[in-house]
């Protein structure tokens, strides 16, 4: 018996009935016109529908999806899909700036943002750091791996190492040296994936990340790492941001959840995101511009209970510097020479802390690690031991 396609008709609505007819021996879905006017998309009816049609196919695929399905009123949905809504939600809160989630994981690196209030998710199922390691590999190049290792590695090593990683995708890094490749290719796999997302969000490749308020880090790598500044520092390295940041982590995983239950019951959704759900890492402070040789950020601290301390963060460098979660204190910025933060080159202002604190970024934008082995070993020592805090 021959298995017919099914189709999805996401044009036209005043058509629907002649596809319906046409499409009569298959199974079809329509939904509303994805483009109701040149100047207005809406997909959210379309992605619903083919994640519903996904779950489908899976439960029919993979073993105890069935049980999972008849469990849940909105049956299995695609992780993809619950990120937007989550995203789609984060984006429409009041605020400067967008919303950018990335989660780096065994098989597939998914980027979803929030961008001028429009949604926007991209996937790759060919970038994973364990299933997928060896085409990510390829994708990335060994020279670029490189660049964010202190010490010399050859590409047939390199391959060697993600060979293993397909061979056992579960495993953790067991040296020091193996861990610094997974960072390495952690940075590379999302500045791979942001790079394709910027077609779509019409901002070509040399410009500066759109400004972000909001980023957040899932899958184990990024958000279970040994230390919640770890995981801060490879999204800052990759993606780069701009200004003022507020960094979250999603180590539990309950953002795929999340998305899901939102269908049914929003307000358990945004009581979740909004009371502890993800883990505040902390706020990222980037101001743009070359690096002085001398301070790029000078900052004074004056804490609740009065208390002011004073930190100067060196050009190249990054620093954190304690404020618990839920803590608010005032900071008041001078940027050094060349450097602008928002555009401004002083900046006072109430900052909120985080597990790892307020983290002040002091490379500049752009920034690349030093093409000497010996300089680039010595940067990313400093750098890690920078937002370990």
């Amino acid at each position: 018996m021959d298995i017919l396609p099914r189709f999805c008709m996401r044009g036209n609505e005043a058509l629907r009935p002649l596809a319906a007819q046409l499409l009569s021996k298959n199974q079809h879905l329509l939904t509303r016109n994805v483009r109701p006017s040149l100047s207005a998309e809406d997909l959210r009816a379309a992605e619903l529908e083919l994640s519903l049609v996904y779950g489908e196919y899976v439960t029919q695929r993979v073993g105890g999806f069935t049980e999972i399905q008849e469990a849940s009123e909105m049956g299995v949905l695609a992780t993809a899909q619950s990120y937007s809504n989550v995203i789609r939600y984060l984006g429409g809160l009041p605020g400067n700036g967008g919303v950018l989630l990335i989660d780096v994981g065994s098989s597939t690196t998914t980027l979803c943002a929030s961008i001028d209030h429009q949604a926007y998710v991209d996937i790759r199922n060919d970038l994973g750091l364990g299933h997928s390691a060896v085409t990510a590999m390829n994708a990335i190049s060994g020279e670029n791996i490189r660049r964010w290792l202190s010490s010399e590695i050859s590409d047939n090593d390199l391959q060697d190492y993600a060979w293993n990683k397909v061979a056992r995708p579960s495993s953790a890094p067991q040296t020091g040296g193996d861990l610094e490749i997974e960072y390495a290719m952690a940075r590379e796999l999302i500045r791979l994936i942001t790079k394709d997302s910027r077609a779509r969000w019409k901002i070509p490749e040399n410009q500066p990340l759109p400004p972000m308020r909001q980023i957040i880090g899932a899958g184990s790598l990024l958000a279970q790492a040994i230390n919640p500044g770890i995981g801060a520092l490879l999204i800052l390295d990759a993606l780069q941001p701009t200004g003022i940041v507020r960094l979250q982590l999603d180590p539990y995983g309950v953002i795929p959840a999340l998305g899901g239950i939102a269908y049914i019951a929003p307000k358990a959704t945004v009581q979740v995101l909004e009371n502890g759900g993800l883990l505040d890492v902390g706020t990222a402070i980037c101001p743009t511009g070359r690096p002085p040789s001398g301070a790029a950020i000078t900052a004074t601290i004056t804490y609740a209970n009065g208390r002011s301390e004073k930190h100067v963060i060196a050009g190249g460098q990054i620093k954190t510097v304690g404020l618990p979660v839920g803590q608010k204190a005032q900071v008041t910025m001078k940027m050094g020479r060349g450097m602008r933060l928002n555009g401004r080159a002083n900046l006072t202002m109430q900052l909120e802390g985080g597990a790892a604190g307020i983290i002040f970024d002091g490379r500049g934008r752009p920034f690349y690690p030093p093409k000497k082995t010996e300089d680039r070993k010595a940067a990313l020592q400093g750098w890690y031991a920078g937002v370990r805090g």
